[in-house]
């Protein structure tokens, strides 16, 4: 890239390539256009099988746009609860789940992620 005067650039290698499920969404709770009373919900999902270590993050983002909250990668991680003064009441957000195969993103080779489901905070 360049930038005025300075300019540079890198490279990245992914050596192994596998395909990585996702969670499957009828496990996730809140569920889809679920309306919540409290402000620290847990969110929670059936953790997907797989031969080697998971690593999930949870995700929370504005219903419409920009990111909110979310976790580090955290190794076989099944829910989380949202600490205190995130979430705002009279709100709507959306959430997910992203799996890798490291938690450290210098490292992940290969990752996916489940669709937005949207929850309501009342």
């Amino acid at each position: 890239m360049t930038s005025g005067g300075e300019s540079g650039s890198t490279f990245d290698y992914q050596y192994v390539v596998q395909k990585i499920s996702t969670p499957d969404s009828a496990t996730f709770s809140p569920g889809n256009g679920a309306t919540i009373e409290s402000t620290t919900p847990t969110f929670s999902w059936k953790a997907v099988k797989a031969d080697q270590p998971l690593y999930y993050r949870l995700e929370i983002n504005t219903q419409y746009g920009g990111r909110v909250f979310s976790t580090g990668r955290v190794k076989n991680m099944e829910s989380y609860t949202v600490p205190s003064g995130v979430l705002k009441k009279e709100k709507s957000y959306r959430w997910r789940i992203r799996v890798a195969d490291n938690y450290d993103w210098l490292n992940v080779q290969n990752r996916s992620h489940t669709g937005w489901h949207v929850f309501h905070l009342r």
